[in-house]
């Protein structure tokens, strides 16, 4: 009895150790940008098994506000994130900026290795008009897209990053902006590899076979 119950408090050490951050937040959902920082239920939320935290927002009122931009998750496999979703980020004329910031964090068992950033955007009065976003992580590594475009960056792994993201607007539309951000890939056995463990296992078990015999 004793065996067992040491077996039992292993396993449940080794399913807290290992398990996913889900169990501390309920999945964020889409919602108005303000929702995040307003003491609602997504201020604390899970992208799959990524934890996104501490989201504020600083600038014009004019070019952006809490209440005219959505927060969209990007539920992707092994590269989730958030997209950013505006009717417009806009100005007549001159340059506005605004500043988005948020901590995302993983287990340690899928750890972030990638950052992206995709920009969609449109022109109103070119060739002045421009806008473009910027997205600087904590671990030094920085990604800039100016109009619309993507770009990415790859680091060592680590499990938790503060993103902070800039943004600025002349006399354009921007209207979204998606941040992803990917996990150490699970390696999978190659065909090769699973043969010759079917051939070992077969060996054993004629060797078995034989010494009974």
């Amino acid at each position: 009895m004793r065996q067992k119950s040491a077996l039992l408090g292993t396993a449940a050490a080794a399913a807290l150790a290992g398990g996913s951050f889900s169990a501390l937040a309920g999945p964020c959902t889409t919602a108005k940008l303000s929702t995040y920082f307003s003491g609602g239920t997504n201020v604390g939320c899970t992208v799959l098994d990524k934890t996104i935290t501490g989201m504020s927002l600083a600038g014009p009122s004019g070019l952006i506000s809490g209440s005219s931009v959505t927060v969209d998750p990007v539920t992707v496999t092994g590269d989730p994130g958030l997209n950013f979703v505006a009717a417009n980020f806009a100005t007549s004329g001159g340059t506005q900026e605004a500043r988005i910031s948020f901590t995302i964090a993983a287990p340690s068992s899928n750890p972030m290795t990638d950052a992206s950033l995709a920009v969609a955007g449109t022109l109103i009065t070119p060739p002045d008009a421009a806008f473009g976003v910027s997205e600087a992580l904590s671990n030094g590594k920085s990604l800039a897209v100016t109009d619309s475009g993507t770009a990415s960056t790859t680091f060592a792994a680590t499990t938790s990053l503060n993103v902070t993201e800039p943004l600025f607007v002349i006399g354009a539309q921007l209207t979204s902006f998606k941040n992803q951000f990917s996990e150490t890939p699970t390696s999978v056995p190659e065909p090769s590899s699973l043969a010759l463990f079917g051939i070992g296992l077969s060996a054993l078990g004629l060797v078995r076979r034989r010494k009974r015999s």
